[in-house]
């Protein structure tokens, strides 16, 4: 288990199972929020200030990437585009194939899909509402071995599952 990983500008000098593991600059955390960990003990964890951003650290404590979405930009009907606010990823889980990382992005209410291989995004579940399979504030996110997802509303003040693709279940 990682006992501590460090903060923006320190050196990476992470402590697994009582010894020291390798060192490395990797830029570190700013605003830490959550982490999950794969069967083989990658890391994943979302930083409030690394807009879009997930930290990729391995199971030694080395950085690995930054993976998800770089800038955001949103066409109007007359060709023009602007920057949406800061993306805020919360509660982030693994599918269980572990080939998907799901992260709960709490300014677009919306849940963001990352392709694990090519650690981009592929699809984006929810949208703000009250109705069943939409979403307000979303801060947690958790898979089922189904597959679904389980998710936790801030603002709406409730739990809902939604199957992979965002539909109520």
């Amino acid at each position: 288990l990682f006992r501590s990983l460090p903060m923006a500008g320190a050196p990476a000098a992470v402590v697994r199972g009582g010894q020291k593991a390798e060192v490395a600059e990797i830029g570190g955390f700013r605003r830490p929020q959550f982490a999950c960990v794969s069967r083989q003990g990658r890391c994943y964890v979302s930083d409030m200030s690394r807009d879009g951003l997930i930290t990729v650290v391995s199971s030694m404590g080395v950085f690995e990437s930054r993976i998800g979405v770089v800038e955001r930009r949103e066409e109007s009907g007359d060709g023009s585009s602007s920057s949406q606010p800061q993306m805020s990823f919360k509660g982030i889980s693994l599918s269980p194939s572990e080939d998907t990382l799901y992260a709960a992005e709490f300014n677009s209410n919306k849940i963001c899909c990352i392709d694990l291989g090519e650690g981009k995004v592929t699809k984006w579940v929810g949208g703000y509402g009250k109705d069943p399979g939409k979403l307000w504030g979303p801060l947690g996110v958790s898979v089922r071995a189904n597959g679904n997802l389980v998710v936790c509303e801030r603002m709406n003040k409730r739990v809902q599952e939604l199957s992979a693709g965002g539909e109520h279940v």
